[in-house]
């Protein structure tokens, strides 16, 4: 990397490259075929957008300020109410968005006091991504880039100790990505316990059976998962194109076995101070990070009666988990490595290294979970936003040493390679929406070029050639960082 991109200019570089990248695709390139433009998602966020009170569904209900959004500004400006209107509503939103984060990684990266290459890596890590480079501007009538710019704002206005501004966000993201909230407030909720003590007594019980815990996760998932597939014969969700292979089910179950296993092994401190916690329900029910979270989930609750529209039951979400988390082995993770790049890598790199610590934070621990959590699912597009947080960690983690313009630099081609901006996705081309599920419709098409121009860039829809040809690109660059921070490693970072 040119060392001039080291100092300041190699953020107002990057903030431009950005820029530049998702202006242009939005005047020059072709959107996403899919539904007229809309996309999947986008079906069920056009037609909020064109009215400013209306009922949707329960779950949509929950991602509607972006839409409402789209209709304030289409009533402002005059605009018809066409699909392509919408469209370029949404693209023009999104954009605004990431200029608005950038606002705000800008802040945080003050208040961390970061060098200005730790800068560009935060700003590279958080932004060189398949998500903001590419979605945002092909399939952009989502509501991931608010939910991104939100998490965002979360994250500095928690730093800035900014309360009711917090509130305010919290409420908002609500609206948008309830995930959001729901994280976050539990986050701050064990950053308040973290000065808490534990009795050491309790330990020497929790010692006693902990061993037995992942294992019985990790085959309890196994069990239900088999049910599914082997009794019920459910191979897939009727909404992706693609299914489970028999072939690869008993690799793929014996990798989350494994995954499940590993991860709940590690966070045995985690889960201790957390069990630990039920011994003190009023310290908990009456922190104020608590209150806020039971007071928004009763309010979520109460809008959820009053819309009484529900689309997804809990039952189809219980099946459908398992059989995305089987379609192929660490499909979830590859899809993640892949759309995410190096700040996924790198943070899993510190998992390992790290969570086996003698005395992690509670929040950390939480992080790490739930992370895991959203990224075994095939649908990586549902971490991103995680992302900024996560690069926080990544970097906070890092010894500075390691940080050299050189690792900055190799960093930074990795990052551009997967964010895939360069690619040319418009090239997939999908049946009529009429006919997406339809029988008449030949299923197999969508395993195949040209719809896989996108679709192999999406876990859940990825066929198998795309799916092992990116495991092994992820390997490779697994195995490079890996050996970039082996001297941090050594020293046990």
């Amino acid at each position: 990397m040119p060392s001039f991109l080291s100092g300041r200019y190699g953020v107002i570089f990057l903030v431009l490259f950005v820029c530049l990248v998702l202006g242009g695709q939005m005047l020059f390139v072709p959107y996403i075929e899919l539904a007229h433009g809309l996309g999947y998602d986008g079906c069920w966020y056009h037609q909020p957008s064109l009215s400013f009170l209306g009922k949707v569904d329960n779950y949509h209900l929950f991602r509607i300020l972006p839409s409402k959004l789209g209709f304030l500004l289409r009533y402002t400006l005059g605009l018809d109410e066409k699909i392509d209107t919408t469209v370029r509503i949404f693209q023009f939103l999104n954009l605004l968005f990431v200029i608005l984060t950038i606002g705000l990684l800008n802040k945080i990266s003050s208040i961390k006091g970061y060098t200005p290459l730790k800068k560009f890596l935060f700003f590279l890590l958080c932004l060189f991504n398949f998500s903001v480079l590419k979605e945002f501007s092909f399939n952009p009538v989502m509501t991931d880039a608010m939910g991104f710019f939100l998490s965002t704002l979360i994250l500095w206005l928690s730093l800035k100790k900014h309360t009711y501004w917090l509130i305010l966000a919290l409420v908002a993201a609500l609206f948008c990505l309830p995930i959001i909230p729901v994280f976050y407030l539990i986050w701050f909720l064990l950053q308040s316990f973290d000065s808490e003590k534990i009795e050491e007594t309790k330990l020497i019980i929790f010692e006693k059976f902990f061993r037995f815990i992942p294992m019985v996760i990790g085959f309890s998932f196994v069990l239900i998962s088999s049910i599914i597939v082997l009794y019920f014969k459910r191979t897939s969700v009727y909404t992706f194109p693609d299914e489970i292979n028999l072939v690869l089910f008993p690799i793929s179950l014996l990798c989350n076995f494994w995954a499940f296993w590993f991860v709940t092994s590690r966070l045995k401190l985690f889960f201790f101070k957390g069990l630990s916690l039920i011994f003190k329900p009023f310290k908990i029910l009456t922190n104020p990070w608590f209150v806020l979270l039971a007071t928004l989930l009763l309010f979520q609750n109460f809008a959820s009666n009053l819309n009484n529209k529900f689309m997804i039951g809990i039952s189809g979400i219980f099946v459908a988990y398992p059989i995305n988390l089987n379609l192929k082995p660490f499909i979830g993770i590859v899809d993640n490595l892949s759309f995410y790049g190096p700040v996924v890598f790198l943070f899993l790199i510190l998992f390992i290294r790290q969570s086996s610590l003698k005395n992690p934070p509670l929040h950390q621990g939480f992080l790490y979970l739930i992370f895991f959590l959203v990224i075994l699912k095939p649908e990586a597009r549902h971490s991103l936003f995680l992302i900024p947080l996560i690069s926080l960690t990544v970097l906070d983690s890092i010894p500075s040493h390691l940080i050299t313009v050189r690792f900055a630099g190799i960093t930074a081609i990795i990052a551009a390679i997967f964010s895939k901006f360069w690619y040319p996705t418009h090239w997939a081309h999908f049946p009529p929406p009429h006919l997406l599920f339809s029988s008449e419709t030949n299923q197999k098409i969508y395993q195949e070029f040209p719809v896989q121009h996108y679709f192999m860039f999406q876990g859940l829809m990825m066929a198998h050639w795309p799916y092992f040809l990116f495991l092994l690109l992820n390997l490779v660059t697994g195995y490079f960082f890996w050996l970039e921070l082996k001297p941090g490693l050594k020293n046990g970072i």
